[in-house]
C-alpha cells in the first residue's frame, strides 16, 4: 500500500467514523428508516469494507492506480450522507400526525378478500398451469430440468408475471404482507386464514428464483412483528432483551441464506461443505457490494465515459441517446461470460453519471430523505394503522445500498410506498372534513 493509498485509507475511517456519530446522535428509540439505512449501508459498505482481504474476488483485479479512487469516493459518500442526515431534521410532520391513518380493513376479512383479488392478476398472467410458480418451486426442490441460472436470467427473465412481479414485489405486495402480518398478531379470530394468506401471497405474488424475496419477507415479518410488540410495551426494553432478539433473528436468518446458498450451489456446481457455504454468505451479506464497486472506480472514465443521464433509460430515450447500463456493462468487461449483473447502490449510480460530484448528489438526497422518512415515522410512532406501510418503508431502505439511485427510488418501493402513504392520509382526512 502506498503512503498515499495509506492517507486515503485513514481519511475514508475518519469520514465513516463521522457518519456513525451523526447517527448515534440523530437515531430515536424505535426502529425507523434511518436505523434500516444505517444498518444496511455499513453492512456493506462500513469501515471492514475498506480493507483489501483474500476473501475479495474483484476489488484485488483493479489497476493499483485507480484503488485509492474507492477509497475517496466512499469519503465523499460518508461525509454527504451525514450532512443530508442533519438536514433531514428540518423536517416536521407533527401537524401531519394529528390526523390519524385510516383503519383501511376493519376487523381483517377485507384484507383477505383484497388479498385473494390481488394474486389473481400473477396466476392469469402465467396461464392455468402457473408454469412459472411451478417451475420456481421445482428449482429449489432440485426437481427442475433446468440449471439456477437458466431459471433465474434466462427463461422467465421478460415475461409477464416476472415484470409484473418485480414491479410490486417490494410496494404492494409488502404492504399486503405487512398488514396480514399485523393481523394474524392482533386478530386471534382470523389468525387462521391470515397466516395462509400470507404464504399464498409470497409463493404467487413475491417469489423468486433467487434467495432475496425469502429474506426480504422474513425481515418484513419480525421488523412488523418487533416494532408492534415494541408498541405495547410500557417501559424501554432493555439492551439485554433487544440483543437477545436481535441475535436470535441474526442467526435464524444466516441460516436461511446459508440453505438457500446450498440448493442453489449444489444443483448447480456440485457438492459444498459447510464451511463453503459459511463463507460465501459471509461474502454475499458483506463484502460483495463494495468488492463489485471497486470496479465502477476502475471502468469510469478510464475505460468508458461517466454516463450523464444516459444510465437513465427513460432520459436517454427521451434524448435520443443510447441508454447505458453499467450493472451490466462491468460484469461484461471483467467477467465476461457469466450472466450477471453488479448492483452498487447510489454510490455506483453517483459516480457512473458524474463523477465524484455524482457520488456526492447522490448521497445528500439519500441521506436527506432517508432522515426525513424517519421523522415521518417518529410522528406517525403511535397510531397503530398507519403501522405496515411504515415497516415497508423501513426495510426498503436497503434499496438505495443495492440499486442504482433512480431503480431504488421507484420499483425499489421507497418513494412509491411513501406516495401510497400520503396519498391515503390526504385522502382520509379530506373525507373526514
Amino acid at each position: 500500500m502506498t503512503t498515499y493509498e495509506f492517507s486515503c485509507l485513514i481519511i475514508a475511517l475518519m469520514a465513516c467514523g463521522v457518519m456513525i456519530a451523526t447517527y448515534l446522535y440523530l437515531r430515536r428509540p424505535a426502529i425507523t428508516a434511518l436505523d434500516g439505512f444505517f444498518f444496511f449501508f455499513v453492512l456493506q459498505y462500513g469501515p471492514h469494507t475498506l480493507f483489501l482481504s483474500p476473501i475479495h474476488r474483484l476489488g484485488n483485479e483493479i489497476s493499483r492506480d485507480t484503488a485509492p479512487m474507492f477509497l475517496i469516493g466512499m469519503t465523499v459518500a460518508y461525509l454527504l450522507v451525514s450532512l443530508g442526515f442533519m438536514l433531514g431534521q428540518l423536517f416536521d410532520f407533527t401537524r401531519l400526525s394529528r390526523s390519524s391513518f385510516p383503519n383501511l380493513f376493519g376487523r381483517g376479512i377485507p384484507l383477505i378478500v383484497l388479498t385473494a383479488l390481488y394474486i389473481v392478476p400473477f396466476a392469469a398472467v402465467q396461464g392455468p398451469g402457473l408454469d412459472t410458480t411451478r417451475e420456481y418451486i421445482s428449482g429449489f426442490l432440485g426437481q427442475s430440468q433446468y440449471s439456477y441460472v437458466e431459471i433465474r436470467r434466462v427463461i422467465f427473465a421478460e415475461s409477464p408475471y416476472e415484470q409484473l412481479a418485480s414491479l410490486t414485489r417490494q410496494t404492494t405486495t409488502a404492504v399486503l404482507f405487512a398488514y396480514l402480518v399485523v393481523y394474524a398478531i392482533r386478530e386471534p379470530a382470523i389468525r387462521l386464514l391470515c397466516i395462509p394468506t400470507a404464504g399464498v401471497l409470497f409463493v404467487m405474488c413475491g417469489m423468486q428464483m433467487n434467495k432475496f424475496p425469502f429474506v426480504y419477507f422474513f425481515a418484513l415479518t419480525f421488523i412488523v412483528g418487533f416494532t408492534y410488540w415494541q408498541q405495547r410495551q410500557t417501559g424501554p426494553m432493555s439492551a439485554a432483551k433487544r440483543a437477545v432478539i436481535f441475535s436470535m433473528f441474526a442467526i435464524f436468518a444466516f441460516t436461511l441464506i446459508g440453505t438457500l446458498y446450498s440448493l442453489q450451489y449444489n444443483n448447480d456446481e456440485g457438492y459444498l461443505s459447510v464451511g463453503d457455504i459459511i463463507e460465501v454468505s459471509f461474502y454475499r451479506l458483506g463484502l460483495v457490494s463494495s468488492d463489485g464497486l471497486r470496479l465502477w472506480f476502475d471502468f469510469f472514465p478510464e475505460i468508458e465515459p461517466f454516463t450523464g443521464f444516459n444510465n437513465i433509460g427513460m432520459i436517454a430515450d427521451a434524448f435520443g441517446q443510447a441508454p447505458v447500463n453499467p450493472t451490466i456493462a462491468i460484469p461484461e468487461r471483467y467477467v465476461p461470460n457469466v450472466l450477471t449483473t453488479f448492483q452498487a447502490g447510489f454510490v455506483g449510480s453517483g459516480y457512473a453519471s458524474f463523477g465524484f460530484v455524482g457520488i456526492g448528489v447522490s448521497a445528500l438526497i439519500v441521506g436527506l430523505f432517508v432522515a426525513m422518512i424517519s421523522r415521518l415515522q417518529w410522528a406517525f410512532r403511535f397510531d397503530r394503522a398507519a403501522h405496515p406501510l411504515l415497516c415497508v418503508l423501513t426495510l426498503n431502505m436497503f434499496f438505495f445500498t443495492t440499486r442504482e439511485l433512480h431503480t431504488a427510488a421507484l420499483s425499489g418501493g421507497t418513494v412509491s410506498v411513501l406516495t401510497l402513504f400520503l396519498t391515503i392520509h390526504f385522502i382520509a382526512a379530506s373525507v373526514r372534513r
